[in-house]
């Protein structure tokens, strides 16, 4: 009987585990699928009609679907106890502040919050405001102003210098930094707001030392949600190097894809495998940690590259353009603008680092100064969004 009740439940758990990733595949990626077959087919010489679907992509559909996964499997392993109240597990997945964007909560961490008195406290709203104001900072006056300079070079490449797409490359790894760093700073302060804790999601990532380091200081919640439930289940480190490969491989191809339907996220994904495959085979190697950290961030930013390019078309146009040296007409101006925008941001990493990662001021009342300088990354941000043409996180597409 016990056996039977065991089999019910396993069947239960893969039906609901192939009911959300269904519901993932049909949303954001049958259309990719269909046009890709269409694009193979004219490969091979044969000629069909693809069928597509005016599909409307629901909000959050990926932060969603991948938190119903986590409290399938925690239950299964019996690492948290099945919620009796409906409405809680519909808050766990519908929680406004990190629906679309994440981070991607765990129930374990939720759950207790949701059965104590969400009241804020004195010390939860003074790190709401830093938090906000620094994250909308961040993601206008550091991501959007990256953007403005991104989006025209990226939209022709044929028009511009070899050093201009290099900058632009650079000034997008700072933009999606900013524009996904900023949202979930602001996304940690609003749940602050509700008496709510979300969990940390970037460590300073562009100071890791290896590209390990880098994914488990970015999209921390991704990460771990790919180790826990797949890289680990996979066998992990556990089975000799190929099988480390393999899992590797299988991981970084779902990470790509889980970004975007898009070819460019599927070799961005590949891109990582093979750096993480490269860390494993001479970790053993010892270099100066400035150097580890020098060539990690320059690997990154060509990963960056990778995930920006949006077809194959503009990838030929990139390589023929950089592969042409040339420094264009404004130069100057790109060199002033990589150097403003990245010490802001590493000055902001720094100051996190110094207190923590978290917010920094606690007490208002006693450091009115602090409250100056908050209040004004506050205002100047409100300011850009009410009076300029304030561009979409990036992540809400994803």
């Amino acid at each position: 009987m016990i056996t039977d009740a065991k089999k019910v439940f396993k069947h239960c758990l893969t039906i609901g585990i192939v009911f959300n990733l269904m519901l993932l595949i049909f949303f954001k990626y049958f259309n990719f699928f269909i046009d890709s077959f269409d694009e193979t087919a004219k490969f091979l010489g044969f000629t069909i009609t693809p069928f597509y679907l005016n599909i409307v992509l629901p909000i959050g559909i990926s932060f969603y679907v991948f938190k119903a996964i986590a409290y399938l499997i925690d239950v299964s392993r019996k690492e948290i106890e099945p919620t009796k109240k409906i409405v809680d597990f519909a808050l766990y997945l519908s929680f406004f502040p990190q629906l679309i964007a994440g981070p991607i909560q765990r129930a374990n961490y939720i759950f207790p919050q949701l059965s104590s008195s969400l009241t804020p406290s004195k010390t939860q709203l003074n790190d709401a405001f830093f938090l906000i104001s620094i994250g909308l900072f961040q993601k206008t006056m550091i991501g959007d102003a990256c953007g403005k300079m991104v989006d025209p070079i990226f939209f022709d490449l044929s028009k511009y210098s070899s050093f201009e797409i290099t900058s632009a490359v650079l000034l997008f790894t700072f933009q999606i930094y900013a524009d996904f760093a900023g949202y979930s700073n602001i996304a940690r302060g609003l749940a602050k707001l509700f008496g709510m804790e979300l969990t940390i999601n970037f460590k300073q990532p562009y100071r890791s030392k290896n590209v390990k380091e880098f994914w488990s200081r970015w999209h921390i919640s991704l990460s771990t949600w790919l180790r826990d439930y797949l890289y680990i289940p996979l066998g992990g480190n556990r089975k000799g190097k190929f099988i480390v490969y393999r899992n590797i491989i299988i991981v970084m191809l779902l990470g790509g894809l889980w970004h975007g339907a898009g070819w460019n996220f599927i070799l961005w994904g590949l891109y990582h495998a093979l750096l993480l495959m490269i860390y494993h085979s001479t970790k053993s190697v010892s270099l100066p940690k400035y150097l580890n950290n020098m060539v990690t961030f320059i690997a990154i930013v060509i990963g960056w590259g990778i995930f920006r390019l949006e077809n194959f078309d503009q990838f030929r146009v990139f390589i023929e353009q950089i592969s042409v040296m040339d420094l264009g007409d404004f130069y100057g101006r790109f060199i002033k603008m990589i150097l403003t925008y990245g010490g802001v941001l590493f000055l902001i990493d720094w100051l996190q680092i110094k207190y923590k990662n978290d917010a920094i001021f606690t007490d208002f009342k006693n450091q009115p100064f602090a409250f100056g300088v908050t209040a004004s990354l506050f205002v100047v941000s409100l300011f850009y969004i009410l009076t300029k043409d304030s561009s979409p996180f990036i992540y809400f597409q994803f």
